[in-house]
């Protein structure tokens, strides 16, 4: 059986398999964007401790297509500032808009960062196997529900 073997496919693997719980408690909204930035903060850890000693099949590498995407998204954040700014809406707001921009915009240039993580496949088939099973499982009570 496919079990997680590393730090980022336990957090997706994890994720997933509570799929209906987070549901359940209202928290899908937030939980893609705390996996996508925890995920994140993963990336930049190994990307840290890679050295010249690494081997190749183990580096990380960052397509130029991510690049731009990331680029794109910090000109969104930098032209939300100085929007910001420019209609004098106070530190507050430019903090509360950031935030809005980290759990949205920002995303579509972390997910796409993050696919540099050694994710298996398999992994991803399997659980998505398992999520299958559940929703086959909770069919009659979400069909009783309606």
């Amino acid at each position: 059986m496919i079990k997680p073997e590393n730090f980022a496919e336990k957090v997706i693997w994890y994720t997933l398999l509570w799929t209906y719980g987070f549901f359940a408690i209202g928290g899908l909204y937030v939980v893609g964007a705390v996996v996508g930035w925890i995920l994140f903060g993963d990336l930049v850890r190994q990307l840290w401790a890679q050295t010249d000693e690494t081997p190749p099949e183990d580096k990380i590498r960052i397509p130029w297509a991510v690049w731009v995407w990331i680029a794109g998204m910090l000109v969104m954040e930098v032209a939300l500032i100085v929007g910001h700014l420019d209609f004098n809406l106070g530190v507050g707001l430019i903090i509360k808009s950031s935030i809005g921009w980290a759990k949205g915009w920002a995303l579509m240039a972390v997910f796409p960062l993050v696919g540099a993580l050694k994710i298996r496949p398999q992994l991803l088939c399997r659980i998505a196997c398992i999520i299958g099973l559940q929703t086959l499982l909770l069919f009659p009570l979400f069909f009783w529900l309606i």
